[in-house]
């Protein structure tokens, strides 16, 4: 899995404290990660999931420098926006980890928030499944995935749309958007199409990656070809949201994900830490089935959180579990030995 980054992108936002380019700097000082040109045009993939006006809109915003989706914009912004999507694209195709900026995965179909303008995810998905691909994205941004989910449902209830996209969510408790979240199942056309996990405020590595597991499990019936994570770390114990992750717990998903045998792909979303990039060292380390890199303990959740985790979860869990004749309940355990 190769890392896929551009040093045009620490243009957009130059100064910005918590959406700024330090977030992912490093990885122009890593002799083995190169500036990568996409092999696809973002900017003619964008109408794949954002509406047309909406596109001239947000360039033409950019071209004035406005401040949009909470951050300074220019036409570096633009420009950084349409090869994050191009990136993207490239790692769905070849099985890559998008290191991108903005993000993307609050920005709907003609609307921007929370950093994002363009989702990169969902135009990602959507290229693969006008392939012909059945993609399952995960998104494990502590903040809830609300502009994937709500193009992804849009596109399966449309009478033209196409089902080949599963999205599933897992994200803290209290999180931004506020009123967006809600733990549940979306079916349309008599398929699960979005699931959403919430996890309490200091969950930990264990608590993930059951979530992660119990989605796994839940998708078996989807038969995903390809897998999707939106990438995000700022459930990471050092960022702001109160969650527990360390890079321990982002090694066990690429393990899990490696044992599962599925192509997959990655993009990154949120996460404002000094480890930005030793997490995706660490997710990349257990898709290819290598050691850790470093050496830190999981962190485990205290009894009260997961009894407020299994409070909220039950009504989903109950659906899940059921559907898939109890499946979970068989799940390996390996990747969350802390």
């Amino acid at each position: 899995m190769k890392i896929l980054f551009n040093r045009d992108m620490l243009r957009h936002n130059q100064n910005g404290r918590v959406e700024g380019p330090r977030r992912i700097a490093k990885l122009a000082e890593l002799p083995d990660v190169d500036d990568c040109v996409p092999s696809v045009d973002g900017e003619k993939l964008l109408a794949l999931a954002h509406r047309t006006d909406y596109i001239e809109r947000i360039k033409e915003l950019c071209r004035k420098n406005q401040h949009i989706a909470e951050v300074n914009t220019s036409i570096h912004t633009y420009n950084s926006a349409v090869l994050a999507v191009g990136l993207s694209v490239d790692a769905a195709i070849n099985g890559d980890f998008a290191a991108v900026r903005p993000p993307g995965h609050h920005a709907s179909s003609d609307r921007e928030g929370g950093f994002c303008f363009f989702n990169n995810m969902a135009i990602a998905a959507i290229h693969l499944s006008n392939q012909g691909k059945r993609v399952l994205v995960i998104d494990i941004d502590g903040h809830h995935g609300n502009g994937t989910q709500c193009i992804i449902e849009a596109r399966a209830a449309h009478p033209d749309g196409a089902g080949e996209i599963m999205f599933a969510s897992i994200d803290g408790e209290f999180g931004w958007p506020h009123i967006l979240i809600r733990p549940g199942i979306t079916r349309i056309n008599g398929r699960t199409c979005s699931i959403n996990l919430l996890v309490p405020a200091g969950a930990g590595d264990d608590m993930l990656m059951d979530s992660v597991n119990l989605v796994m499990q839940a998708s078996k019936e989807f038969r995903p070809d390809v897998i999707g994570i939106s990438f995000g770390t700022d459930g990471h114990r050092d960022d702001n949201l109160g969650l527990k992750y360390t890079e321990h717990g982002f090694y066990g998903l690429g393990r899990a994900l490696h044992r599962s045998g599925k192509k997959t792909f990655a993009v990154l979303e949120g996460g404002y830490h000094s480890l930005v990039v030793e997490c995706i060292d660490a997710f990349i380390a257990g898709i290819e089935g290598r050691n850790p890199p470093y050496e830190v303990p999981g962190t485990i959740s205290q009894q009260r959180l997961w009894d407020r985790f299994n409070d909220i979860t039950r009504e989903v869990k109950g659906v899940l579990l059921d559907n898939n004749h109890g499946m979970h309940q068989e799940m390996e355990t390996e990747d969350i030995i802390l």
